[in-house]
């Protein structure tokens, strides 16, 4: 049992529920892992709480766009099958799948893992030491070809 503590105010503003986050996400990444377990009928599935139709249809025509699914079929191509075994969201999947036909798979590891971390990376420490490094560090993530941030100090 969870009780949480609000002011009237607040409380008569909230809603009864909150909304499944399966209606509030996007589901290209949802959508990839089904089609890969082998959920092919996603759209005529009984979701206990279904997402709109809008959602549905939008995670489609990214995975289209991105080459992981076939044009009308909707089954995975071999680089969807490749994108899923990667546990992030479709746009940097077929980046990291894509980086190894262009030779730059550290530089596409390096982005990744920047993008995929959100917005936290760029709030500066307040301590001058740990400022100074930061600075430093922040330095030489600019310069792609650097695998380790002391190459260059």
């Amino acid at each position: 049992m969870c009780f949480r503590l609000y002011i009237a105010d607040y409380l008569d503003c909230m809603d009864d529920n909150t909304v499944p986050e399966i209606q509030r996400t996007d589901l290209a990444n949802v959508v990839l892992s089904l089609k890969a377990l082998g959920f092919h009928e996603l759209v005529k599935s009984d979701f206990m709480d279904p997402p709109p139709n809008e959602a549905l249809h939008k995670a489609f025509k990214l995975l289209h766009s991105l080459s992981a699914l076939e044009e009308g079929s909707d089954q995975l191509t071999q680089l969807g099958k490749k994108m899923a075994r990667i546990p992030l969201d479709p746009m940097l999947s077929r980046m990291i799948v894509a980086s190894d036909k262009y030779k730059c798979s550290n530089e596409i590891i390096s982005i990744v893992a920047m993008l995929s971390v959100g917005s936290s990376i760029f709030y500066g420490p307040k301590d001058d030491k740990v400022r100074v490094m930061f600075e430093i560090t922040w330095h030489c993530l600019r310069y792609v070809g650097r695998s380790y941030p002391y190459e260059c100090i």
